[in-house]
């Protein structure tokens, strides 16, 4: 498996630590692996693997545990050895009903080390936060940075046309890890990260805010894109659309 050191690293120095360790970041930047490459490290160490308790949200597998007492009691009875320390990694943990309501409990009842992830702003900003404070650690996860994409894609950094070959991809693509699984063609590049950007317009932006308003949503995002590194404010963004024809007050925006 390819290694995000940086991140691992800052994992491994929290492990059986009295506090939860909570990975946030956007859709698809690594979140999930991130939590394979603890599991490993984990048994590499001598923890067994009936120790691991592993959930993934985004299965179906784990459908009908998206409420806080059916995950409780999901976790609790696969702990078989209570002698043992158990470690809980729980991936998209914000798809759970009242979530924090079963963290605290396994803090409370049980003797165990938790992982969870979420990809969105709601993770840590109502009851979850409210239950944890003081209890928790953030550890922010981002797509790879261009030393990162150069260990992935094992770029010779000796030779400058391999090197410059790979920085030119990597601002045109970007660096979400599961580009690295994809064919070489630029359309199926193109389609992979359409869909993370609409995964996350439509179901981190849209549904959560409840915005009814998407088309004028979509043309502030891509006015923002179209001005990375600029600064501009509401008014600005307001007074383009209306050049564009889109009426539209600094308070919408």
């Amino acid at each position: 498996m390819k290694s995000r050191e940086l991140y691992i690293n800052q994992l491994i120095d929290y492990i059986d630590t009295p506090v939860i360790k909570i990975i946030k970041g956007i859709r698809r930047c690594g979140k999930s692996y991130l939590l394979k490459l603890l599991s490993n490290h984990l048994m590499n160490k001598g923890v067994f693997e009936k120790q691991i308790i592993k959930i993934d949200f985004e299965s179906i597998q784990y459908e009908s545990y998206k409420d806080y007492k059916a995950l409780y009691n999901y976790v609790t009875d696969k702990v078989t050895d209570n002698k043992l320390k158990t470690y809980i990694l729980i991936d998209e943990i914000q798809e759970v009903r009242e979530c924090e309501k079963a963290v605290r409990s396994f803090m409370v009842d049980l003797d165990c080390d938790i992982y969870l992830t979420g990809s969105n702003a709601h993770l840590l900003s109502g009851e979850l936060d409210t239950y944890l404070t003081g209890r928790y650690v953030e550890l922010e996860l981002y797509p790879l940075s261009f030393n990162e994409y150069i260990d992935f894609y094992e770029v010779v950094e000796n030779n400058p046309n391999d090197v410059e070959k790979a920085f030119n991809d990597y601002l045109k693509y970007g660096g979400f890890p599961g580009l690295y699984h994809m064919p070489k063609e630029d359309d199926l590049k193109v389609q992979y990260i359409k869909g993370i950007y609409n995964s996350v317009v439509l179901k981190d932006v849209i549904q959560r805010n409840k915005i009814r308003d998407t088309e004028l949503l979509e043309r502030i995002f891509i006015y923002i894109m179209d001005n990375i590194g600029q600064i501009f404010s509401a008014k600005k963004i307001a007074d383009y659309l209306r050049s564009q024809g889109r009426k539209v007050g600094i308070e919408s925006v």
